[in-house]
């Protein structure tokens, strides 16, 4: 709850504490992001304010937090497969040059 006497920060205010556009602050209310105080009704947009705990509280959900390294992106062994295939790889240029041949003129 905010006191009567705490600070109510304006965009341009918050967005320099934060050191981000107003674009972006404005971004970050649209997503929910950052709680805001709405101090009255706009025809465009709502008047919002913004406390010193609003801003703290943006920053510490912002703050990156270190996670372990992602099993499925560690480097990959190689697979160890049995030569058990019988098939043989044959080029798509020699058929067509062996069809050329068959074909009378």
């Amino acid at each position: 709850m905010t006191t009567l006497t705490e600070r109510l920060h304006t965009f341009e205010e918050a967005a320099a504490i934060l050191n981000i556009s107003v674009k972006t602050l404005r971004a970050h209310v649209y997503l929910g992001r950052i709680r805001s105080v709405v101090i009255g009704g706009g025809k465009n947009r709502k008047h919002r304010r913004f406390t010193d705990k609003n801003i703290a509280s943006f920053i510490a959900a912002q703050k990156v937090r270190e996670t372990p390294a992602c099993p499925s992106t560690s480097p990959k062994t190689p697979l160890i497969t049995m030569p058990g295939s019988k098939s043989t790889v044959v080029a798509f240029t020699s058929l067509l040059k062996q069809k050329a041949k068959k074909m009378p003129n």
